[in-house]
């Protein structure tokens, strides 16, 4: 972030004008992005309380055969899964991946009902440096699209480097690693990965990638990720238990509810964004229908101006917030007004389907219509064909997705696509907050600190938002975290400040693995030799990041004490037998 040294005062002044904008600003986007023109009578659903459980989808196939069905063979019944033995035709031959990458190469094979995937570097001379092979604990995805992997450390889940990808009916480097931004079993599999492609997952909180014994309560996405928990709807269901009003308020039912809380229940996965603040104690899979999920995880996203790369995976929302088939009211269309969640449309079938959506509010009848069209008339080309064509995501190869802005003219050259009002003050847009929320300081901080690495412009703009967080939130672990990293990236001068700071955070409990790295660097530095606690404890928290270990090796070297250097190297060797890193260390660590 830049350095922005102003008073207090001004720092105040500054907030307080970013803060009357954004309010009022905002507001006119909530106008256009969550205005409530068709808002549904407030129910008071039961089960979004605290304290109701999630049963599974067993228990609503008694009465829902027919919807049960239909759903478990959509892609998000179909989300995850674990490796069978009768699924494991197509691997019976080793399949072979020769990458660029360093002379790597990469196997898939079944054996014994199990699937595997290797990793193997050859030298110049073709013989191989190491071999590290894993077991396939988890299949990621429909395979509408592909499929991705992961494997179990001790808990720990991380992305395989191999997937497969369904329209060229390949196997591929999976999404980061063609870029080189990923090597081998290295990539932690990520809150949104993991929540996201589950039904309900039971992540460690306050770690990246740690999971419970077992790692998820509901493998596949199932009923109660849209509907709520089902235990107390079940309950009264099987006791004939008499409804005490005109709606079932045991179990939600999106299509009841607001637009804006409809909206969140796609949103919780939809809505990747490019900041996603939890709120304090929360985590994304607090979330209930029925609720809104700016009360577990605030999402933002910066304007389209400003992304670089093309089409994104989870972009739909945002597209749809720029369709004018959405405004002006900003209810016009949402998610379930085309998409039936329980029911995938296929083939010939789909266009007809989607069609007939689109008629309903764009009748061929229509003199404008007519203007536009001339003499067709769908479902002869199918209306998507032009208005919702598919893109290819830049983000992961080998796929594309459809476009949701549904631009008016499909060569986009007549008309430019709607925008999202953006807030001039942060030049942020926050779709998920409910009607009339105000702007926190506490999510708004750690929103920028979020965004500075990858977009260079919020770090001006959030470090006085930061640090007027930092002194009114003194105990609070997270601000004080990034208020103590952000601090070493605006001055060196700023050093003895930062390490008071980053003290701070982890007294108030934060968990933060970088916070207790930069930490130890200071320590280091001073000569103060609690950094080597520090370390460990890092390691602790991450056992299987090398870079933990490698920190810990270099202030070895620092401090002259080869040996527990050599061991540190080592330990990265053990689960990472391919870092080049520890490799070049080991070569030139002196006796």
């Amino acid at each position: 972030m830049g350095d922005r040294r102003g008073t207090c005062a001004e720092t105040t002044s500054w907030l307080a004008r970013i803060a009357a904008s954004i309010f009022v600003i905002g507001t006119a986007v909530a106008g256009s992005l969550t205005s409530e023109a068709n808002s549904a009578q407030a129910i008071d659903y039961l089960n979004t309380r605290p304290g109701v459980e999630y049963v599974g989808d067993e228990p609503c196939r008694e009465c829902h055969q027919a919807r049960y069905e239909t759903f478990k063979r959509t892609g998000m019944g179909r989300s995850m899964s674990r490796p069978r033995a009768d699924g494991l035709g197509a691997f019976s031959k080793p399949v072979t991946l020769q990458s660029g990458q360093g002379g790597a190469v990469y196997s898939v094979y079944g054996r014994n009902g199990k699937l595997f995937h290797r990793v193997e570097q050859l030298d110049s001379a073709h013989k191989p440096v190491f071999t590290e092979t894993h077991e396939v604990a988890y299949t990621v995805g429909s395979g509408d699209h592909g499929q991705s992997y992961f494997i179990d450390r001790d808990g720990f889940l991380f992305l395989s480097p191999l997937s497969f990808y369904s329209s060229p009916k390949k196997w591929d480097l999976s999404p980061g690693y063609e870029s080189g931004l990923y090597r081998g079993f290295t990539r932690p599999a990520g809150d949104l990965c993991v929540s996201c492609h589950s039904g309900l997952s039971r992540p460690i909180p306050g770690t990246m990638n740690q999971v419970g014994t077992p790692a998820f309560q509901i493998l596949s996405i199932g009923c109660e990720r849209c509907h709520g928990p089902g235990a107390l709807h079940i309950a009264d269901r099987r006791a004939a238990k008499a409804l005490d009003g005109p709606t079932d308020r045991t179990i939600v039912n999106p299509r009841d509810l607001s637009a804006r809380l409809r909206d969140d229940v796609c949103y919780q996965c939809h809505l990747a964004g490019e900041a996603r603040v939890q709120r304090p104690g929360k985590h994304i899979m607090d979330f209930r229908p029925g609720t809104p999920l700016d009360d577990n995880v605030v999402v933002f996203l910066v304007p389209a101006s400003l992304k670089v790369g093309g089409f994104q995976a989870l972009g739909q929302p945002e597209q749809i917030q720029m369709s004018r088939c959405r405004q002006p009211d900003g209810v016009r269309l949402d998610c379930i007004t085309c998409h039936d969640p329980h029911l995938q449309q296929s083939g010939a079938g789909a266009m007809k389907y989607f069609d007939a959506k689109c008629i309903k509010c764009h009748a061929p009848e229509t003199g404008r219509f007519a203007l536009a069209h001339g003499s067709r008339k769908p479902p002869v080309a199918g209306c998507i064909t032009c208005h919702m064509p598919k893109k290819t995501l830049a983000n992961i190869a080998h796929t594309s997705l459809t476009d949701h802005r549904i631009p008016r003219f499909p060569d986009g050259a007549r008309t430019p696509l709607a925008q999202p009002d953006i807030d001039s003050a942060t030049n942020l847009i926050w779709p998920a907050r409910p009607p009339g929320r105000a702007p926190d300081l506490r999510t708004l901080a750690l929103a920028f600190a979020q965004l500075a690495p990858n977009y260079p412009g919020y770090g001006e703009r959030g470090f006085p938002v930061l640090e007027r967080a930092a002194q009114e939130f003194t105990n609070d672990p997270d601000i004080q975290a990034a208020y103590g990293q952000v601090l070493l990236e605006v001055s060196p001068d700023y050093r003895a400040r930062a390490r008071q700071v980053l003290e701070r955070a982890i007294s108030a409990g934060s968990k933060s693995v970088a916070a207790r790295r930069r930490l130890a660097q200071l320590l280091l530095e001073e000569g103060d030799a609690r950094w080597q606690g520090l370390l460990t404890e890092v390691i602790r928290l991450e056992p299987y990041n090398a870079e933990n270990h490698l920190q810990l090796a270099r202030s070895y070297v620092v401090t002259g004490n080869s040996r527990e250097a050599f061991k540190a190297l080592q330990q990265v060797i053990s689960f990472d037998p391919g870092n080049p890193e520890a490799r070049k260390m080991l070569r030139e660590l002196p006796p």
